[in-house]
């Protein structure tokens, strides 16, 4: 049972290798050749074309046979020639890789090369490449004694043994290239280079004297034409153009004998009478500067022209549904030229141009057309079905949509862009924008003067200092606090206040305003003594918001606290506010505070009562409003707890550590929606009698 299922695996093993192998096989095949086509494209265009070729051919060898890195040599009788390599663009050559500089640098008397052997090309690999990967060596005789040798690299053994089975099963293929090439590159010095093109399928290559009858018919003008070179051997070429046709062709031949060689379209017939639409490259062969005949290449683009009939008999279809539509359409080819547009497109441009093969970037401002160019290039690239893009052409904004257009296989063949008009939604933007700008501003203006209420300097001598910390939120909020030294019948005296206002923005900053008056006020009173209780603030405040009867459900926490060095005592009262910590020299910590009493602003003649207890020298007494406490749980972690772990601290010390820790949390929210205040005072002395007033 269980041979049979080694058995079973073993095979499909074998067919998925197989099927893999026989694919790979088609898709070299093709790849094979168009580097023919390419080559004869850039053996008329490329003036350096030696140089760029073989660097073109090196990389498309390596693609062909899914090389990692590729190197390509022509060794003859007595040089070596490196003429270019190729690599992946993640692939790194080791550093032991560096050029031939000396053809001569190897002594081929060391080494006995028989061609398609590897001995040699293995010791150039291994000098150029090191001992690093896998390596397949591929050798063809070109002509003479003259060898071309590829060296392709491989980063594991899966990919190396397909590359060797692809070229054992293409290396027929890819020999008929090269020599065909080089037959190519000798005759092209003798202007012969028709020659070389028997073994081409995808173009008709023929050659005739200077009366057009045939002197040479390649394999692809059979497969074309449907004839052999036996039958049409010294007949004239002209038998196989339509007669319709003539006079295009004779201007062609004219052309070609001032210019020696012309393109032009031709519609031509086969053995069927077939009509065939063709592009023909015309070269005049002149031996002495004696025209000794015609040289013609011949491309069938019949497909090409049934698509573009498609294409515009669609367009004629898209015409008519989409030309009364108030948007702007255009449909753009692969190469992101146009080849439909609906009449709104010449009011959106106000030009009545022919758009028509024209590249879309031209229709559109210059300062957009990157834009445009990258948006289309993410259709391109991707299987995104939608981007768009916002421009202003003229006095209107437009919202410029880009749909791709693909084959059933997901190849991308062009794009359908709708210039929708969006000035009214822009202009409407617009002005929110000022809007918001404006409320910024605002709200900027609103942060400044809730900051300007925030006391700059505190009060510090040799009996008492304090330490504040305050982080605005990102939106206005109503945070603040206020420490003073009073001057009182009963001598000196220190005032603390720490009040959060409900709600956040400009409402929350401007109740600040009445809290610091009423403090003021406050002050006056307390230090004429007129008042003695600290809870007649909390009253006063009370009162007056409740005056106001503001919209919404507007209230004031706060905490209220009176500090006498002199009897070493705190007196406070709170409105709905946390209350405070006391950290004692020993180390313990203990919470203070009014019970069950609720925040100022919601109940008419609410009644505020003071407490008091003692303090000591080295105690600190810690306030801070709910934004404080708030950062700590969201992390999961607890105030009190962290004030447990620095009361061994130095008073500076606690302070630095609790404002450190608070800045940490606030970052790592990034954005948080609460003010966050931390007011502490830190008893060191008891004042003497004589400090206060008489």
């Amino acid at each position: 049972m269980v041979a049979l299922i080694f058995f079973h695996l073993f095979l499909f093993t074998m067919i998925f290798f197989i099927v893999v192998f026989l694919r790979n096989r088609n898709l070299v095949e093709m790849e094979l050749d168009k580097i023919f086509r390419d080559f004869l494209i850039m053996e008329k265009t490329l003036s350096n074309f030696s140089q760029h070729f073989f660097q073109y051919l090196t990389g498309e060898v390596r693609l062909a046979f899914s090389s990692n890195g590729i190197i390509f040599f022509r060794i003859g009788r007595e040089s070596i020639r490196l003429e270019a390599f190729s690599k992946k663009n993640h692939f790194r050559f080791p550093e032991t890789f560096l050029p031939l500089k000396d053809e001569t640098e190897i002594s081929f008397s060391e080494v006995k090369w028989v061609p398609g052997g590897s001995e040699l090309p293995e010791m150039l690999a291994k000098r150029l490449l090191g001992n690093h990967g896998y390596r397949v060596f591929y050798s063809v005789q070109l002509e003479g004694e003259t060898f071309a040798v590829f060296v392709l690299y491989y980063g594991n053994f899966l990919t190396c043994l397909n590359g060797r089975f692809q070229l054992l099963a293409n290396r027929r293929r890819l020999s008929e290239i090269l020599r065909n090439i080089v037959a190519v590159l000798q005759e092209k010095q003798h202007n012969l280079s028709a020659i070389t093109m028997e073994n081409l399928r995808d173009y008709a290559v023929v050659t005739t004297d200077n009366w057009f009858n045939v002197a040479s018919w390649n394999r692809g003008a059979e497969i074309m034409f449907g004839y052999s070179f036996k039958e049409v051997m010294y007949t004239n070429f002209r038998q196989f153009i339509l007669t319709d046709e003539m006079d295009n062709f004779e201007k062609g031949v004219e052309i070609s004998s001032r210019k020696e060689e012309t393109i032009f379209k031709l519609e031509m017939k086969d053995y069927n009478q077939t009509p065939l639409m063709t592009e023909i490259l015309l070269r005049k062969i002149s031996i002495g500067g004696v025209t000794a005949g015609y040289y013609i290449l011949i491309k069938n683009i019949t497909k090409e022209e049934i698509w573009k009939n498609n294409i515009r008999n669609q367009s004629l279809i898209n015409k008519s549904i989409v030309e009364n539509t108030r948007d702007a359409i255009l449909m753009l080819n692969e190469e992101d030229r146009i080849i439909f547009f609906n009449e709104k497109l010449r009011a959106v441009t106000d030009s009545s141009l022919n758009y028509l093969g024209v590249d879309v970037s031209r229709i559109f401002p210059i300062q957009y057309v990157r834009n445009i160019q990258e948006k289309i290039q993410e259709l391109r690239s991707g299987q995104i079905e939608m981007v768009y893009l916002n421009l202003k052409m003229g006095e209107l904004w437009y919202n410029i949509r880009f749909f791709p257009m693909r084959s059933p296989d997901g190849v991308y063949q062009g794009a359908i862009l709708f210039l929708i008009d969006h000035t009214i939604i822009m202009e409407t933007n617009d002005k929110l924008d000022r809007l918001s700008r404006n409320l910024l501003k605002n709200m900027e203006m609103a942060k400044i003067l809730q900051m300007s209420l925030v006391p700059q300097l505190l009060p510090e001598n040799e009996n008492i200092s304090f330490r504040s910390l305050f982080i605005p939120s990102f939106e206005i909020g109503g945070d603040f606090y206020y420490v003073d030294e009073l001057q009182t019948e009963e001598g000196k005296q220190y005032l603390l206040l720490i009040a959060d206002v409900s709600g956040h923005g400009i409402d929350a900053a401007m109740l600040t305003v009445l809290v610091k008056d009423t403090y003021n006020d406050f002050k006056i009173l307390l230090e004429t003594g007129r008042v003695f209780q600290v809870s007649q603030f909390l009253r006063m405040l009370n009162q007056k918001l409740i005056n106001l009867n503001l919209e919404g459900n507007k209230f004031i926490t706060s905490f209220v606290m009176q500090i006498d060095l002199r009897r070493m005592q705190i007196r406070y009262s709170s409105a709905g506010h946390p209350h405070a910590y006391i950290i004692s020299g020993e180390g313990d910590i203990s919470t203070f505070g009014i019970r069950n009493s609720p925040p100022v602003g919601m109940f008419e003649k609410m009644v505020y009562h003071d407490e008091h207890r003692t303090v000591a020298e080295g105690d600190r007494v810690c306030l801070y409003s709910d934004g404080v406490a708030d950062l700590f749980e969201e992390q999961g972690l607890s105030f009190q707890d962290y004030l447990k772990q620095t009361v061994k601290r130095e008073n500076y010390e606690v302070y630095s550590s609790i404002e450190e820790k608070l800045s940490e949390l606030q970052s790592e929210k990034f954005f948080h929606t609460d003010d966050i205040t931390l007011l502490i005072a830190s008893v060191k002395a008891r004042e003497k009698f004589h400090e206060t007033r008489p």
